[in-house]
């Protein structure tokens, strides 16, 4: 992993050597789309979610919601990875692994199953941009309900053990919930705009295939630039950046994560993918003919 890092870091700067004169003031753009709304609708989730894990909130809801079951519990973790959206997602499941409350091979099918984009993300940055409110609901209903479908057939086993809250310090708790998040913050906007530097040379391309290609390396602006389209062609390639992970994403997952079995992941989230965009199709297919 460390060669691959290095010799990942070695064609940055050669990009960067050759072609900075010109990305310069195209990643000026990608940039201000990251601080304006990338880390303002990410940062704040992940503080409140560092301090619930901080204090052992969870080990509360735990506690109190297995005896019932496990699917009241189940609920409350599928909620908070649907927020974080992937690579965060990965420090809460350590956190369930660390406890024993997950096996590594259950907090992968989480990772599986709705290791995309942030929910926060999706409607706060992009779905607002849709002019369409209708057409807006439905794909916050495709990505919820199929990556739901997905891990309810991987059938999550959670297991039953006996927990004692920790008693922490609130004050520190609160600083090692904010030191926490912006370490991630700062790893994941620096891969983001690492990531996005190939995509001066992809807007080259006349055709609107190329925020297909660009979402290949990094989501953040080609979904952000195609939600403000009305059409349905790219409405498509934008359940596609948001259903498939992009090289970006992976490589942050595999830096936190170097465990995660890759191939399975990209497989399911293939397939995944495929559903959402037949599902949209054919919704959009009856809207506009019908209404």
């Amino acid at each position: 992993m460390k060669d691959k890092l290095k010799i990942f870091i070695f064609i940055f700067f050669l990009l960067v050597l050759f072609f900075y004169q010109n990305i310069l003031v195209y990643n000026k753009l990608i940039f201000k789309t990251i601080l304006l709304s990338f880390v303002p609708s990410l940062l704040p989730c992940l503080i409140i979610i560092n301090l619930l894990l901080e204090l052992d909130v969870l080990t509360y809801v735990y506690n109190k919601t297995i005896k019932f079951g496990k699917y009241f519990y189940l609920l409350s973790l599928i909620f908070i990875c649907m927020i974080l959206g992937m690579p965060s997602m990965q420090i809460l499941l350590n956190n369930q692994i660390n406890k024993k409350i997950l096996s590594e091979k259950e907090a992968n099918k989480f990772i599986y199953s709705f290791g995309t984009i942030s929910f926060p993300f999706i409607y706060g940055v992009c779905l607002v941009n849709i002019f369409d409110i209708k057409i807006a609901i439905f794909i916050l209903l495709i990505y919820f309900f199929i990556n739901l479908i997905s891990l309810i057939f991987m059938d999550v086993k959670i297991n039953h053990v006996k927990l004692n809250i920790d008693d922490n310090n609130l004050s520190k708790s609160f600083s090692s919930a904010i030191l926490s998040s912006f370490k991630t913050i700062g790893l994941i906007v620096g891969c983001v705009i690492v990531f996005s530097l190939p995509l001066f040379f992809i807007e080259k391309i006349p055709s609107s295939i190329k925020y297909l290609l660009e979402g290949i390396f990094e989501f953040s602006f080609p979904s952000f630039i195609v939600s403000q389209s009305n059409n349905l062609y790219l409405y498509l390639i934008m359940i596609f950046l948001f259903m498939f992970p992009s090289l970006s994403v992976i490589f942050q997952s595999k830096l936190i994560n170097n465990k995660l079995n890759l191939f399975k992941y990209l497989i399911i989230r293939f397939f995944l993918m495929l559903s959402a965009i037949l599902l949209f199709f054919i919704f959009s297919v009856c809207y506009y003919t019908f209404l």
